[in-house]
């Protein structure tokens, strides 16, 4: 049979019950695994199957297994019945492991989203019956599109881990023991919230040991129990990269945020080793769809307004998140429940946008009249014999932090007080930035002349050779490559 983990708690039963029908109800009852095996479509990038006769279980049906740490007895007795009623469609068990989340008290682990749940994810394998040799691990917040059935065909090629990722850096974690140096995450990282498992291997190499481990010693970003397995699986190469269509992500199918190997954006967060014409085939051929990545962008039961800032009154609408709804209101038993969670989502809606314009006209108020203010001062200024080359340069971000870092590295609690300083610099250099550029769009005679039209410009081009814009020019070009080791340039111009 075909056994699929899930981590939820009481409150997500609902939703897991959603992704649940939707893998069943994509489940083609007229054809077998091993018809799986006669087809080549998975074969195009870097699929490998197995041959037939390899698969110790082709017995036809799916376990579902879900980690919790509690389900009332009523979502249990609701579970029953939602078997009962999947099973008249395809086979399947739904088994329930309550874990006890005290031990990871000892850790200090940072909670994701309100809770340790995520976590239990790396006790799949000690949690599971050891027959079980391989499972697909499932975030509560994907649906299947197609007939999933198809990834446990694929050949692991001794690997522990499938999984699908992309090339994006991010900053070292620090370390929680004296002496010890942080950890410098490699440039590849997949997303953990669908992993195709051998549950054999993950034993043997003694992954959720090592996972906790790593976790007692580094501190974890935003992105939790992920870090773990992304480093300690990178050791050796023992995860396996498969095609985006198996996580394909609200951030993944935003296909301007992302680079290719025939358009490369240094700029950009993440980039794949595909052209965009194999990512595009891709984003047409999903078998999972994963509503997370994009920032702002809630799951299919949150508001769309809840996460927006009140600067950006746009929700960002994800094509399927239609399409779970359909299925929600599909889903046995737990239908009803789901259709009053609907009603009252439009509801909810109203009311966060609501809040969100009203913060927004406070503010649009305040701007007004910070803006008033600014025409008039800038244009007495203007006016007067102060504003030239020399004072261009000495206003623009790279001298400003040059200075302030010159000023502020005379004894220690200056240089603990810098960090400080320096963001604060940044921050009102780009707010009186966006001031003027809001100026010259409503009186454009208010533009500065070109600095080399200045009586003073050769004056001003000495600057520019002097240690604080040097200084902060370094610094803000060390800032921009700050994980390729670009902060000794810093140390460089400061002390040379």
């Amino acid at each position: 049979m075909f056994h699929i983990v899930f981590n939820l708690n009481d409150n997500y039963v609902k939703y897991v019950a959603v992704l649940i029908t939707s893998i069943i109800k994509n489940t083609n009852s007229l054809k077998k695994i091993k018809d799986f095996f006669n087809e080549t479509a998975t074969n195009k990038i870097n699929f490998k199957q197995l041959g037939y006769q390899s698969l110790h279980e082709c017995e036809e049906g799916y376990v579902f297994h879900l980690l919790t740490d509690g389900i009332k007895n009523e979502n249990k007795i609701k579970l029953e019945k939602f078997e009962a009623e999947l099973n008249t469609i395809y086979p399947c068990k739904i088994k329930i492991y309550t874990l006890d989340d005290t031990f990871l008290k000892i850790y200090s682990l940072p909670k994701i989203q309100g809770s340790h749940l995520a976590y239990f994810k790396l006790r799949m394998a000690s949690s599971l019956p050891n027959e079980i040799s391989k499972c697909l691990y499932l975030d509560v917040d994907m649906l299947a599109v197609s007939d999933i059935r198809e990834i446990f065909t694929l050949d692991l090629c001794n690997k522990i881990i499938a999984a699908v990722g992309c090339f994006r850096q991010y900053p070292p974690l620090k370390a929680k023991i004296k002496h010890l140096d942080d950890f410098k995450l490699e440039p590849f990282h997949f997303n953990t919230g669908f992993m195709f498992i051998d549950l054999d291997l993950w034993r043997k190499e003694k992954i959720e040991e090592r996972c906790f481990e790593f976790m007692a010693k580094f501190h974890l970003n935003h992105l939790g129990d992920e870090c773990a397995i992304n480093a300690i699986t990178a050791t050796n190469n023992r995860y396996l990269t498969i095609p985006l269509r198996w996580n394909l992500t609200f951030g993944t199918a935003n296909i301007d945020n992302n680079s290719f190997n025939d358009i490369p954006k240094p700029e950009k967060n993440a980039h794949y080793d595909m052209t965009k014409l194999d990512f595009e085939h891709e984003l047409e051929n999903p078998r999972i769809i994963h509503f997370t990545g994009g920032g702002d962008f809630p799951n299919p039961w949150g508001s769309l307004y809840k996460t927006l800032n009140y600067n950006s009154l746009i929700p960002l609408h994800y094509q399927y998140r239609k399409k779970w709804w359909e299925i929600a209101l599909e889903t046995p038993i737990f239908c009803d429940e789901l259709q009053n969670i609907k009603k009252n989502l439009k509801e909810n809606q109203l009311n966060d946008l609501r809040q969100l314009l009203q913060l927004r006209f406070r503010d649009i108020n305040i701007k007004a009249a910070q803006l008033q203010n600014s025409i008039i001062q800038f244009s007495k200024q203007k006016n007067t014999s102060n504003i030239g080359a020399v004072y261009k340069i000495k206003n623009q971000l790279s001298y400003k932090l040059g200075e302030i870092m010159i000023k502020n590295s005379k004894n220690l609690m200056q240089i603990l007080q810098l960090p400080f300083k320096i963001k604060q610099i940044s921050r009102e250099h780009k707010e009186k930035q966006n001031i003027y550029n809001t100026l010259i769009e409503l009186k454009p005679e208010l533009k500065l002349q070109n600095i080399e039209t200045y009586p003073d410009y050769k004056e001003a081009l000495k600057l520019k050779e002097q240690l604080p814009y040097k200084l902060g020019e370094a610094f803000i070009k060390a800032y921009n490559n700050r994980w390729g080791g670009g902060d000794c340039q810093i140390l460089f111009y400061r002390y040379a």
